[in-house]
């Protein structure tokens, strides 16, 4: 695996670590149907998660990506937030 890859999980690890430490409250689990779409478009970023289409795959998480030597991904999956959380800062 390319170093660049393992230094920006090993990031990413770290910033889902440190954001349990320091959350302050109730925590509630982001899990259910997410959906993968190998490749880097911005405009995915503005797709709605029901308007995905079917080269967005299921993906269950946590688990295992299997992603090439600089090969970038996008996940999406819905979240609904609870109601004790509105009007309070969310952190993700």
């Amino acid at each position: 695996m390319d170093k660049n890859v393992i230094k920006k999980l090993f990031i990413i690890g770290l910033l889902l670590c440190s954001a349990s430490v320091f959350a302050k409250g109730s925590m509630v689990p982001v899990d259910g149907k997410w959906k993968i779409k190998y490749g880097d478009d911005p405009i995915w970023s503005s797709i709605e998660f029901k308007h995905l289409d079917a080269s967005w795959k299921n993906c269950e998480l946590p688990g295992y990506i299997p992603v090439e030597k600089g090969q970038a991904f996008w996940l999406k999956c819905r979240v609904k937030i609870p109601s004790e959380f509105i009007g309070k800062k969310v952190y993700f």
